[in-house]
Protein backbone atom coordinates (compact mmCIF):
# COMPACT_ATOMS: atom_id res chain seq x y z
CA UNK A 1 0.00 0.00 0.00
CA UNK A 2 1.17 3.49 -0.84
CA UNK A 3 -0.63 6.46 0.67
CA UNK A 4 -0.12 9.91 -0.77
CA UNK A 5 -0.91 12.10 2.22
CA UNK A 6 0.16 15.63 1.48
CA UNK A 7 -2.74 17.96 2.21
CA UNK A 8 -0.39 20.89 2.84
CA UNK A 9 1.98 20.36 -0.08
CA UNK A 10 1.95 23.00 -2.80
CA UNK A 11 1.13 21.86 -6.30
CA UNK A 12 -1.72 20.85 -8.53
CA UNK A 13 -3.75 18.04 -6.94
CA UNK A 14 -4.61 16.47 -10.25
CA UNK A 15 -1.01 16.45 -11.51
CA UNK A 16 0.32 15.00 -8.26
CA UNK A 17 -2.13 12.10 -8.17
CA UNK A 18 -1.90 11.36 -11.90
CA UNK A 19 1.92 11.24 -11.62
CA UNK A 20 1.77 8.86 -8.68
CA UNK A 21 -0.75 6.66 -10.53
CA UNK A 22 1.39 6.59 -13.67
CA UNK A 23 4.59 5.84 -11.73
CA UNK A 24 2.95 3.04 -9.76
CA UNK A 25 1.43 1.51 -12.90
CA UNK A 26 4.83 1.65 -14.61
CA UNK A 27 6.24 -0.75 -11.99
CA UNK A 28 3.99 -3.52 -13.28
CA UNK A 29 3.25 -4.52 -9.68
CA UNK A 30 -0.11 -4.59 -7.94
CA UNK A 31 -0.16 -1.81 -5.35
CA UNK A 32 -3.03 -0.56 -3.24
CA UNK A 33 -2.97 3.19 -3.86
CA UNK A 34 -4.47 5.50 -1.22
CA UNK A 35 -5.08 9.15 -2.07
CA UNK A 36 -5.25 11.76 0.67
CA UNK A 37 -4.30 14.58 -1.69
CA UNK A 38 -7.69 15.09 -3.28
CA UNK A 39 -9.00 18.20 -1.49
CA UNK A 40 -10.18 16.09 1.45
CA UNK A 41 -10.23 19.11 3.73
CA UNK A 42 -11.86 21.65 1.41
CA UNK A 43 -15.14 20.01 0.37
CA UNK A 44 -13.86 20.23 -3.19
CA UNK A 45 -13.49 16.47 -3.67
CA UNK A 46 -13.04 15.40 -7.27
CA UNK A 47 -14.73 12.21 -8.55
CA UNK A 48 -11.80 11.46 -10.89
CA UNK A 49 -10.13 10.01 -7.82
CA UNK A 50 -12.18 6.82 -8.22
CA UNK A 51 -10.42 6.11 -11.52
CA UNK A 52 -6.94 6.71 -10.11
CA UNK A 53 -6.78 5.23 -6.63
CA UNK A 54 -8.11 2.31 -4.61
CA UNK A 55 -9.00 4.42 -1.59
CA UNK A 56 -9.44 8.12 -1.01
CA UNK A 57 -9.87 10.22 2.07
CA UNK A 58 -13.24 11.90 2.31
CA UNK A 59 -12.75 13.65 5.63
CA UNK A 60 -10.22 15.37 7.80
CA UNK A 61 -7.91 13.50 10.14
CA UNK A 62 -9.67 11.46 12.78
CA UNK A 63 -8.85 11.74 16.45
CA UNK A 64 -9.73 9.28 19.23
CA UNK A 65 -12.84 11.13 20.34
CA UNK A 66 -16.44 10.01 19.93
CA UNK A 67 -17.53 13.33 18.39
CA UNK A 68 -14.69 13.28 15.85
CA UNK A 69 -15.48 9.68 14.86
CA UNK A 70 -19.10 10.72 14.26
CA UNK A 71 -17.93 13.74 12.24
CA UNK A 72 -15.82 11.53 9.96
CA UNK A 73 -18.66 9.03 9.67
CA UNK A 74 -21.03 11.84 8.67
CA UNK A 75 -18.57 12.95 5.97
CA UNK A 76 -19.13 9.65 4.14
CA UNK A 77 -22.84 10.15 3.48
CA UNK A 78 -22.54 11.52 -0.05
CA UNK A 79 -19.78 9.14 -1.20
CA UNK A 80 -21.49 5.74 -1.00
CA UNK A 81 -21.99 5.53 -4.75
CA UNK A 82 -18.22 5.50 -5.31
CA UNK A 83 -17.40 2.48 -3.11
CA UNK A 84 -17.10 -0.90 -4.80
CA UNK A 85 -14.79 -3.92 -4.71
CA UNK A 86 -11.25 -2.56 -4.93
CA UNK A 87 -12.37 1.03 -4.26
CA UNK A 88 -13.02 2.47 -0.80
CA UNK A 89 -14.14 5.71 0.78
CA UNK A 90 -11.68 6.33 3.61
CA UNK A 91 -12.93 8.18 6.72
CA UNK A 92 -9.46 7.55 8.25
CA UNK A 93 -8.14 4.96 10.69
CA UNK A 94 -10.17 3.11 13.27
CA UNK A 95 -9.62 4.50 16.76
CA UNK A 96 -10.50 1.23 18.51
CA UNK A 97 -8.91 1.01 21.99
CA UNK A 98 -7.39 4.52 21.74
CA UNK A 99 -8.35 7.78 23.51
CA UNK A 100 -12.09 7.92 24.26
CA UNK A 101 -12.23 4.34 22.96
CA UNK A 102 -9.58 3.04 25.39
CA UNK A 103 -11.01 -0.18 26.74
CA UNK A 104 -11.27 -0.11 30.51
CA UNK A 105 -13.18 -3.36 31.06
CA UNK A 106 -16.58 -1.67 31.30
CA UNK A 107 -19.58 -2.52 29.15
CA UNK A 108 -19.72 1.13 28.05
CA UNK A 109 -16.19 1.18 26.64
CA UNK A 110 -16.67 -2.20 24.97
CA UNK A 111 -19.87 -0.98 23.33
CA UNK A 112 -18.15 2.22 22.12
CA UNK A 113 -15.49 0.12 20.41
CA UNK A 114 -18.08 -2.24 18.94
CA UNK A 115 -20.09 0.71 17.64
CA UNK A 116 -17.07 2.39 16.04
CA UNK A 117 -15.89 -0.83 14.38
CA UNK A 118 -19.44 -1.71 13.26
CA UNK A 119 -20.03 1.73 11.73
CA UNK A 120 -16.81 1.47 9.69
CA UNK A 121 -17.97 -1.99 8.57
CA UNK A 122 -21.41 -0.73 7.54
CA UNK A 123 -19.91 1.95 5.28
CA UNK A 124 -17.34 -0.52 3.84
CA UNK A 125 -14.48 1.67 5.06
CA UNK A 126 -10.91 0.35 5.15
CA UNK A 127 -10.44 -1.47 8.46
CA UNK A 128 -7.05 -0.06 9.43
CA UNK A 129 -6.31 0.36 13.11
CA UNK A 130 -3.51 2.17 14.87
CA UNK A 131 -3.88 0.58 18.29
CA UNK A 132 -1.19 -1.40 20.05
CA UNK A 133 -1.54 -5.11 19.37
CA UNK A 134 0.84 -6.05 22.18
CA UNK A 135 -1.50 -5.18 25.07
CA UNK A 136 -4.84 -5.87 23.43
CA UNK A 137 -7.52 -7.53 25.55
CA UNK A 138 -9.49 -10.53 24.34
CA UNK A 139 -12.62 -8.34 24.27
CA UNK A 140 -11.00 -5.89 21.84
CA UNK A 141 -9.57 -8.71 19.72
CA UNK A 142 -13.11 -10.09 19.50
CA UNK A 143 -14.29 -6.69 18.22
CA UNK A 144 -11.72 -6.37 15.43
CA UNK A 145 -11.98 -9.98 14.21
CA UNK A 146 -15.79 -10.14 14.32
CA UNK A 147 -16.56 -12.25 11.25
CA UNK A 148 -20.15 -11.02 10.94
CA UNK A 149 -19.11 -7.37 10.99
CA UNK A 150 -16.29 -7.96 8.51
CA UNK A 151 -18.69 -9.82 6.22
CA UNK A 152 -20.91 -6.71 6.17
CA UNK A 153 -17.81 -4.61 5.39
CA UNK A 154 -16.98 -6.82 2.40
CA UNK A 155 -20.54 -7.16 1.02
CA UNK A 156 -21.10 -4.83 -1.93
CA UNK A 157 -24.06 -6.68 -3.40
CA UNK A 158 -26.73 -5.87 -0.81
Amino acid sequence: MIKVDACSVKGNDTEIIFKWRDDLNATGRTVLFSDCRNQCLTNNWKPWCVDLANMWRISGDISPHWSNMLHNLDATKSFGKYAQPGAWNDPDFLEVDIGDFQYDGTQRSLMMNQAHFSLWCIISAPLITGMSLTNMSQDILDVIVNVDAITVNQNYLN
